[in-house]
C-alpha cells in the first residue's frame, strides 16, 4: 500500500500572504510601541530638564495632554509638564545647564516652566528640596497667591501638604488652592512675595495698576510659615426697620353657638321606614359678658449666656511597642546655633523633631527602656561627635537619659560628603508619659565644628529593644581589641583658645565594653583592675598620655580610672618620648576608683599631649586591648 505524503509545501502565494501578514504584525507593533512612547519624545520642542530617580518611579504628564506616562531615569522634562511622585518614591528633576536641581519627596507634584526671563515651577503639593548652584539665575516658585525666589547659591525646604492618593492615581485632579507653606532656608537666601492683585486705577481707564508689596527676606537658619488668605466676609447690606403700628384692642362679643340637633334612632325592624321626629332642645339665654382687656405683655428678661463645654474624648497612652523599626526621613536636615546658657553664654548647634514620629503617637516609654538609633546620610563638613537627646515633655527641658556622645566610624568621625552610618543605644532614665510632648535632639559642641551644617539625605531608623533592661556587672576576665590601620588622631580644643588642645581619640563605652548574648548594659564595679594596652605606629614623636573611661550617668562627668582632684598623665615610654615612625607599646592597670554605672552612658578616651604639631598625628596599625583582670 502506497504511503501518502504529510509533508506541506507552501506555494508562492502562501509565501506571499505569510511576508503581507508578518509585514502588518511588524507595523502594528512598530505603530504600538510608538504610541506607548508618543508621550516621551517632543520633536518640536527644547527639553527644559531631565528627571532622576532615587527611589522608585515618577509620573509626567504634558501641559496638552490628559494622560499620566511612567517615567524612565533621565527622562525628558518640557515646559509646561507636571511631575508627580507616588508613596515611597523620590525623585528629582534638573533644569538644564544651570545647576538648578528640585527634589521630590513621596506624594509631591510640582509644574515645570521655562520662559526667557526665568525659570519657574509651580508647587501644587508635597515636599520639595531646591537646590541653586547657578551663578547667575534664580528660580521663582509659585504657591498659591505666593511667589518664592530662590537666589543662587542657596538651598531651601518647602513643604505643603501632600498630594492625596486620589491625586497620585489619577482619580482626582490636582487643586491649586492657597495652603499652609512652610519655608525652611539651609543655605544663601530666599524672597518671598505676595502677587500683587492687578486693579484699574480708575473705572474710565482701561490702564492697570499693580500693588507691589516689599518681599520678605528669609535668611539661612529661618525657617517661616505662610500662612493662607482668609476670605473676609462681605459686609451686611442695611436693613430698613419699620415699627408696626399698634392695633386697638376691640371687645370681643359673645357668640351664641347653635347646638346641632340631636337624631334619635328608631330601635328595631319596626322604625324602618317610619318618619323620625326631632325634637329641638330648648334655647337657654346666657348673659352677654363683655369681654376683659387684653394686658400688654411684660418684656422678657434675656436668660443668662451659658456655656458648654465639650467634653473631649482623652486617650490613654499605650505602651511603646517593642522591636519594631521606625522610619524618619529628611531630604535635609539643618542645625541651628542655640543658647541654651545666656549667663555663661554657652551654645551648641542642634536640630530636632517629635519623638511621636519615631516611636508612634501617644506611646508612653518607662524608664529602663533602651533605645536604638542608626543614623545616615552625609555631611557637608566634617563632624567628630555628635549627642542625642530624648526630653521628657514637661514644660522645662528635662533630659530622660544620661548625656554622653556618640563617635562615628570607631572614633573617626563624619567625613564631608562621604555617605555615613552611625550607631548608638540609649538607656531611658525617666519616664516618658506622651511620645506626642516629647522631643529628639540631635546636637554638638562648638569644641567639635564651631558652624552649622548640613545633613543631606537624613535617615533615621529607631528600635526600642527593651522595656526593662537590667545593668550586668562586668566580670574579670572580658577583653575587647579595637583595630586600625589608619587612623588620624583629632585635634580637641579647650575653651576655645588655640593654645589650649590636646589630641584625643574618643569612643562610646557601649563600643568597648559590649558583651553582646542579649545583654546591652554593663557596669565596672569599684575596685575592679581594668587593663589597657595600645600598640602601633605613629607619624610623629608622642610624649604624654592618659586614658579615661567615663561615666556621665545622671548627668555626670566622672573618670573612673583616677581619684578625685587627681589626674594621671603618664608617658608613653619611661625612658622619654616614642619617635616618630617607630612601633611602641603602651601597657598600663589602673584600680576603678569609681563605678561605671552603665556602658550606655558613658565614654572611653585616649588623650596625647603634644606641643608644636603642625598636623594631627596618624597612626599605622593601631590596636587597643582593654581588659577586666
Amino acid at each position: 500500500m502506497k504511503k501518502r505524503s504529510t509533508k506541506y509545501r507552501l506555494n508562492k502565494v502562501d509565501y506571499s500572504i505569510f511576508i503581507i501578514f508578518s509585514l502588518a504584525a511588524a507595523a502594528m507593533l512598530f505603530l504600538f510601541y510608538q504610541d506607548l512612547n508618543s508621550f516621551t519624545i517632543k520633536q518640536s520642542e527644547e527639553p527644559v530638564a531631565k528627571i532622576y530617580f532615587k527611589k522608585n518611579i515618577a509620573q509626567r504628564k504634558f501641559i496638552d495632554n490628559e494622560i499620566w506616562e511612567v517615567l524612565t531615569n533621565s527622562s525628558d522634562i518640557y515646559d509646561g509638564d507636571r511631575i508627580r511622585t507616588s508613596k515611597d518614591s523620590e525623585a528629582y528633576t534638573e533644569f538644564n545647564d544651570t545647576g538648578i536641581q528640585i527634589q521630590l519627596r513621596e506624594k509631591s507634584m510640582v509644574q515645570i516652566f521655562k520662559n526667557k526671563k526665568e525659570r519657574s515651577v509651580d508647587f501644587i503639593g508635597g515636599e520639595i528640596f531646591v537646590v541653586n548652584k547657578s551663578p547667575e539665575e534664580k528660580l521663582v516658585i509659585h504657591s498659591g497667591k505666593k511667589e518664592i525666589a530662590v537666589t543662587r547659591a542657596s538651598e531651601v525646604k518647602i513643604a505643603l501638604p501632600e498630594v492625596s492618593e486620589a491625586v497620585v492615581t489619577g482619580e482626582e485632579e490636582a487643586k491649586t488652592e492657597e495652603s499652609t507653606v512652610i519655608v525652611e532656608v539651609l543655605t544663601g537666601k530666599v524672597e518671598i512675595t505676595e502677587i500683587p492683585e492687578v486693579k484699574p486705577k480708575n473705572e474710565k481707564s482701561k490702564k492697570i495698576e499693580k500693588t507691589a508689596p516689599e518681599p520678605i527676606v528669609v535668611s539661612a537658619g529661618e525657617t517661616v510659615t505662610l500662612l493662607p488668605e482668609v476670605e473676609k466676609p462681605a459686609p451686611l447690606a442695611l436693613v430698613e426697620t419699620h415699627v408696626a403700628e399698634e392695633t386697638p384692642i376691640v371687645e370681643e362679643e359673645a357668640l351664641e353657638v347653635e347646638e346641632e340637633p340631636v337624631v334619635e334612632e328608631a330601635a328595631g325592624e319596626e322604625a324602618a321606614g317610619e318618619d323620625v321626629q326631632i325634637a329641638e332642645p330648648e334655647k337657654v339665654e346666657e348673659p352677654v359678658k363683655a369681654a376683659e382687656p387684653v394686658k400688654a405683655a411684660e418684656p422678657v428678661k434675656p436668660a443668662a449666656k451659658v456655656e458648654v463645654v465639650e467634653e473631649k474624648t482623652v486617650i490613654p497612652p499605650e505602651p511603646v511597642e517593642q522591636g519594631i523599626e521606625h522610619l524618619l526621613t529628611r531630604t535635609a536636615l539643618m542645625f541651628k546655633k542655640t543658647d541654651y546658657d545666656t549667663v555663661n553664654k554657652k551654645y551648641n548647634y542642634s536640630t530636632g523633631f517629635q519623638l511621636s514620629e519615631i516611636a508612634g503617637e501617644n506611646k508612653t516609654i518607662p524608664a529602663g527602656s533602651v533605645i536604638e538609633f542608626t543614623l545616615s546620610g552625609s555631611t557637608n563638613k566634617n563632624l567628630r561627635n555628635f549627642a542625642i537627646q530624648i526630653s521628657t515633655g514637661e514644660e522645662e527641658w528635662v533630659q530622660a537619659h544620661s548625656f554622653f556622645k556618640t563617635y562615628p566610624n570607631n572614633g573617626t568621625g563624619i567625613l564631608a560628603e562621604i555617605p555615613f552610618n552611625a550607631k548608638t543605644t540609649i538607656m531611658m532614665d525617666k519616664d516618658i508619659v506622651n511620645s506626642d510632648n516629647s522631643w529628639v535632639n540631635i546636637c554638638y559642641d562648638p569644641e567639635v565644628l564651631d558652624e552649622a551644617i548640613i545633613i543631606r539625605d537624613f535617615l533615621a531608623k529607631v528600635r526600642v529593644l527593651s522595656t526593662n533592661c537590667v545593668v550586668v556587672p562586668l566580670r574579670s576576665g572580658y577583653s575587647k581589641t579595637l583595630e586600625y590601620r589608619d587612623l588620624t588622631i583629632q585635634k580637641e580644643y579647650l575653651g576655645q583658645k588655640a593654645d589650649e588642645y590636646r589630641y584625643t581619640l574618643a569612643l562610646s563605652t557601649e563600643d568597648v565594653f559590649n558583651v553582646g548574648g542579649g545583654v546591652r548594659a554593663v557596669s565596672i564595679p569599684k575596685g575592679s583592675t581594668v587593663k589597657i594596652t595600645i600598640d602601633g605606629i605613629c607619624d610623629t614623636d608622642i610624649d604624654w598620655c592618659h586614658p579615661e573611661i567615663i561615666d556621665t550617668s545622671n548627668n555626670g562627668w566622672i573618670s573612673i580610672l583616677q581619684k578625685d582632684n587627681d589626674f594621671y598623665k603618664n608617658r608613653f615610654n619611661e625612658e622619654g618620648p616614642v619617635k616618630k615612625n617607630t612601633r611602641f607599646n603602651y601597657s598600663r592597670e589602673y584600680t576603678a576608683e569609681h563605678a561605671l554605672s552603665n556602658s550606655l552612658g558613658g565614654e572611653f578616651l585616649f588623650v596625647m599631649y603634644q606641643k608644636n604639631l603642625n598636623e594631627n598625628p596618624i597612626f599605622k596599625d593601631l590596636t587597643i586591648t582593654v581588659e577586666i583582670q
